[in-house]
């Protein structure tokens, strides 16, 4: 548009040239005034805070190297300590520190000290000269001292980090664990660990010590709360699932206790059997009520638990005892046959049945049982030709050492009996 303007219709074009210059210079310088406005008026970083920013986030990429360097030259002395004990470099880290502490001693540097040197003097000369402002020197006493299993003198120091930086959720645990330690001083503890939870509600191990020591106080409510917290933080903990199964067994909450046996199995815990006999009563005394509402909701769910204990170890005669016991109060001789091969094998696997007299008489009467519903149940007879052989060797093992013992004679029994429908049979 300026040079359509500024050019003539005719001749003369040098004059028209150095008109249209004129005019793209002047409207350019114009417009570079306009943008200079805005460019002053922009919010600029410093060159110093983008440099430590820069150097923060390369040192957060893991290129420590570059970082040091960095922080070095803009004599950020704290981060290049850190950095410097990330390289491995804990000698020249140590020679800043010293060489700070010449030129200006600071609590921070004394306390990189005592962490370089593991003298606690260096932390009290810090707290010395913050005039009991910096929290790093006291919680390093304390942990000191935890150390050391003082522990009436670590709550102590760490009382004192916690008067400045009352936010130290791991402060306010450790104090708790220092007051657990003397003993006599739960309520003190409780106290601690409400604060860990209401400053850092995530902390798990906050929430199952809770539960531990409301469990302690008789408050069993108040601890299955705290275990479900723990559980729902760390759910791979098989530990804080039994707790919680057995406090909500206490509770009378056996489908949740159930439910909570299950999942200690599944994440790598062991049977519990005191659970199992817990849930295994509560269930036959449903089934002797009235209604049997409960024991109808919870038999089904009971017996997948104990089918789970049973094959987790099979060689458990507690497990097949509580499962029998179950399937002869709410169940039937389907159900119970094949938990009666199993209790035997348990037995003949986990005792010393060979040479322990009332470990033979408990083998005595689960063949007994088992031969008993093997009959009744009226099954074919090479399953019963196949007991039969389970049973001779049961009497030939117990004969060696046993033979004169009442466990001894009740297999021999057993063992007529056995022959004796067999040959009618033929």
């Amino acid at each position: 548009a300026v040079a359509q303007r500024g050019a003539p219709r005719g001749g003369g074009q040098g004059g028209g040239g150095c008109i249209v210059a004129s005019g793209v210079a002047e409207e350019a310088d114009a417009l570079g005034a306009l943008r200079l406005r805005g460019f002053w008026a922009a919010n600029l970083e410093p060159v110093w805070s983008l440099g430590s920013e820069l150097a923060r986030s390369l040192a957060a990429l893991g290129m420590f190297t570059q970082a040091a360097g960095m922080f070095s030259e803009m004599r950020l002395w704290d981060e290049y300590i850190q950095t410097l004990v990330q390289l491995g470099k804990r000698s020249e880290a140590e020679r800043v520190v010293r060489e700070r502490l010449d030129a200006a001693p600071t609590p921070e540097m004394w306390c990189y000290l005592g962490d370089f040197t593991e003298e606690t003097r260096h932390y009290s000369t810090a707290w010395e000269l913050s005039a009991g402002s910096c929290a790093r020197a006291k919680l390093a006493l304390g942990a000191a001292a935890m150390r050391r299993q003082a522990w009436e003198e670590a709550r102590s120091e760490l009382r004192c980090a916690l008067g400045v930086k009352a936010h130290l959720a791991e402060a306010w645990y450790c104090c708790a664990a220092c007051a657990l330690k003397l003993g006599g001083k739960e309520e003190e503890a409780l106290a601690d660990l409400r604060r860990v939870v209401a400053i850092d509600p995530e902390h798990y191990q906050a929430w199952a010590t809770l539960g531990g020591l409301f469990g302690q106080l008789r408050q069993p409510r108040e601890a299955l709360c705290a275990f479900r917290e723990a559980c729902r933080l760390r759910g791979e903990k098989h530990e804080l699932w039994k707790s919680s199964a057995a406090l909500a067994a206490d509770l009378s909450m056996y489908s949740e206790a159930i439910f909570r046996g299950r999942r200690a199995l599944e994440t790598g815990g062991a049977p519990d059997p005191v659970l199992a006999a817990v849930l295994a009563d509560a269930v036959v005394k449903d089934t002797r009520a009235a209604d049997m509402t409960g024991a109808r909701r919870l038999l089904p769910q009971l017996r997948t638990l104990l089918g789970l204990y049973t094959a987790a170890q099979p060689g458990a005669a507690q497990h097949w005892q509580t499962a029998l016991y179950v399937e002869r109060k709410c169940g039937g001789p389907a159900e119970a046959a094949p938990l009666l091969l199993g209790h035997l094998a348990a037995l003949r696997a986990s005792t010393e049945w060979t040479k322990d007299a009332a470990a033979l008489d408990a083998v005595s009467e689960a063949a007994a049982q088992l031969v008993e519903a093997r009959l009744d149940s009226g099954c074919e007879p090479g399953e019963l030709k196949r007991l039969g052989a389970t049973v001779d060797e049961l009497v030939h093992a117990a004969a060696e050492r046993l033979a004169a013992t009442a466990g001894s004679e009740g297999l021999r029994m057993v063992q007529a009996r056995l022959r004796r429908h067999l040959e009618d049979l033929d």
